[in-house]
């Protein structure tokens, strides 16, 4: 048995129990001490009940986080619809308009495709700390509403946006699912000769959502969704290549170039300059590290940063040290390159 194994390169791991990184901040260790204790069981559904449940189960975490960054930050939201999209509009109180030239950041926020609406907790931190204009696109959940409804949603608020602003002073960011919905969109607009923003930004997500026809995400989709799955799975490790994403990516080649231009260079090589962020604990940071290599031998420019020992989509936790890095990271990135 140990020879089948070892020929087929695979590695049983034994059972162990790892602690928290002791890289961690005080903020960080003691948040997800007491966040462990509240959770809610998984964001997806379970035992066959309806989506809304799900969503219902898990909207007290995304009021609670959305309440943590408003307590820290000082904001106005504005719910607005653009090109018949419902949005949200944030702006500091401390907002000077566009004194350094017209600039905006279009927002897509995290859920695994099906949940979380209002999960706007890290666009708060991002318009504050860089007193900028953020419209979080509240775009439509699967599986009522399969891809590309989202992509296209996207695309008709960035190109209503054109009203006021050049893509050159447009800047695209997106958490995990709201990452993969916001680099489609990038090749889609590439694929329908759309000028693309000035600045792409990832957090939690890569340039396809899988490695390979299996669905595998690499060593990080066994590992890092074992690390992290007890906070989105309710207690228990998901399988790799998360299942999730079949409700959104249906009937769907999940390496066709529109889902996954980390394998085309000749689409890659068009895409703006991207960030891509990530976290030690977190199931997609191979696919996170396979597009930063695609990138740079696109020759797009890129820069990959990745945060010990927090998990998928620790940026949406405000008031974290790690969590004020990644909204300065990003904004000092897109501000380098607004035009």
């Amino acid at each position: 048995m140990l020879d089948e194994v070892r020929s087929a390169g695979e590695i049983n791991i034994p059972a162990m129990t790892i602690p928290m990184s002791e890289a961690l901040s005080i903020e960080a260790k003691d948040f997800y001490t007491n966040f462990l204790q509240i959770l809610p069981g998984s964001m997806f559904v379970e035992n066959g009940e309806p989506w809304d449940k799900a969503r219902e189960r898990w909207q007290p975490i995304w009021d609670m986080l959305v309440h943590r960054a408003r307590s820290i930050y000082a904001v106005d939201i504005v719910s607005d619809v653009i090109a018949g999209v419902r949005v949200d509009v944030i702006t500091p109180l401390t907002y000077k308009g566009n004194v350094n030239g017209a600039r905006i950041i279009v927002f897509a926020h995290a859920g695994g495709f099906c949940n979380g609406q209002g999960a706007i907790s890290e666009a708060i931190g991002l318009a504050s700390t860089g007193d900028v204009k953020v419209v979080s696109v509240d775009y439509s959940l699967a599986p009522e509403n399969k891809f590309p409804a989202q992509i296209e949603q996207i695309i008709a608020v960035y190109s209503a946006l054109q009203l006021d602003y050049q893509p050159k002073e447009i800047a695209l960011v997106g958490t995990s699912a709201g990452g993969q919905i916001m680099q489609m969109s990038v090749a889609r607009m590439i694929m329908d000769g759309i000028q693309p923003p000035a600045a792409l930004v990832l957090f939690s997500a890569g340039l396809a959502h899988v490695l390979s026809a299996t669905g595998s995400q690499g060593d990080m989709g066994h590992y890092g969704a074992a690390l992290e799955g007890y906070i989105f799975y309710g207690g228990v490790a998901p399988s790799p290549g998360a299942v999730t994403a079949q409700n959104f990516f249906e009937n769907v080649d999940s390496l066709s170039p529109l889902v996954a231009p980390a394998f085309f260079p000749d689409i890659l090589r068009q895409f703006p300059p991207t960030l891509l962020m990530g976290a030690g604990r977190d199931e997609t940071l191979s696919v996170i590290f396979v597009s930063h290599r695609a990138l740079l031998a696109a020759s797009v420019p890129t820069e990959l940063h990745v945060w010990e020992g927090l998990c998928h989509g620790f940026w949406l936790v405000t008031g974290l040290p790690e969590s004020t890095d990644a909204y300065r990271t990003t904004l000092r990135f897109i501000e380098e390159h607004f035009g």
